[in-house]
C-alpha cells in the first residue's frame, strides 16, 4: 500500500524511472507521445476506449483536459526517467492520472517496439511538498535535470561552461523550463498550468537568475571540497 495519502490542493513531486534503470524514451516520437498522454489523460472523462475511439474517427481531442484531474506545474523527460510537479484538484486525481498515463505509455512502447513485461521500475514515487521554499526549489531541481546530459559531473565539480549550459537548457524541448522564463513553448501548450504558485513566488524575469544561483552554490561547495582534499594531502 502507498504510504502517502494524496489530498486536493496539495503539491507533490511525482517521478519514475525505467526498470533496471533502462531507458523509457528511445526517440523524439516517444517523448511526444508521452507529452500527448500527459495532456489527453488529464481529464476526468478520458479513458483508453474513449480516446482510442476519437483517434480512430479522426475526431479532435482538444476538448479533453477541461475537467482536469491534476494541475501540471513542471515537467522534465530524461532518457530513463521523468519528473513531474503536480497539484491534485480532483479526489484521487493523482492516482487516476498516473495509472492512465503509465498504462497508456507502456502499451505504446510495447506495441511499437515489440516489448513485453514491465517498462517502469514499479509504481510511481511521490513526495508531498510542504513549503513554498520546497516548492520553488523542486521546480529548479526538475528544470536542472538535463544539465547532466551535457556536464555529467556538474554537481561534484560545478558548471564549466555556463554559456553553453544556459543555451542548452533554453533549447531542451522536453522540459517546462521555457514556460517559466515567460517564453512561448508550443511543445508544452495545453499541458502546463499557466497561472500557478511558482509564478507568483518567482516572476519569469527572475527565474533564470533563480536557476543559476544554484550553479554558484554548487560551485562553491565543489571548490570547498577540492580545497579540503588538498589540505589533507
Amino acid at each position: 500500500m502507498r504510504k502517502i495519502k494524496f489530498e486536493n490542493n496539495k503539491y507533490y513531486h511525482v517521478f519514475n524511472r525505467g526498470a533496471n534503470k533502462a531507458n523509457i524514451f528511445f526517440s523524439d516520437e516517444d517523448r511526444k507521445r508521452f507529452l500527448w498522454s500527459l495532456r489527453v489523460f488529464n481529464d476526468v472523462d478520458a479513458n483508453f476506449i474513449s480516446v482510442r475511439l476519437k483517434e480512430n474517427l479522426g475526431a479532435s481531442l482538444l476538448d479533453l483536459g477541461k475537467d482536469r484531474l491534476v494541475d501540471i506545474l513542471c515537467i522534465v523527460l530524461m532518457p530513463n526517467h521523468f519528473h513531474l510537479l503536480l497539484k491534485q484538484v480532483q479526489n484521487n486525481g493523482i492516482s487516476k492520472f498516473m495509472h492512465k498515463l503509465g498504462t497508456s505509455y507502456t502499451n505504446y512502447v510495447n506495441l511499437k517496439y515489440g516489448h513485453s513485461g514491465i517498462l517502469f521500475q514499479g509504481p510511481f514515487k511521490a513526495v508531498e511538498i510542504e513549503s513554498d521554499e520546497q516548492l520553488t526549489h523542486l521546480s529548479r531541481y526538475i528544470h536542472l535535470n538535463p544539465v547532466e546530459l551535457v556536464e555529467s559531473q556538474w554537481k561534484e565539480e560545478g558548471i564549466k561552461d555556463l554559456k553553453n549550459i544556459r543555451s542548452f537548457l533554453r533549447s531542451y524541448k522536453w522540459s517546462s523550463y521555457r514556460v517559466y522564463l515567460g517564453e512561448a513553448d508550443p511543445v508544452m501548450r495545453g499541458i502546463i498550468v499557466n497561472n500557478n504558485l511558482i509564478n507568483d513566488l518567482i516572476p519569469a524575469d527572475k527565474y533564470q537568475e533563480f536557476i543559476e544561483d544554484w550553479f554558484n552554490k554548487v560551485k562553491m561547495e565543489a571548490n570547498s571540497t577540492i580545497l579540503g582534499a588538498k589540505l589533507l594531502e
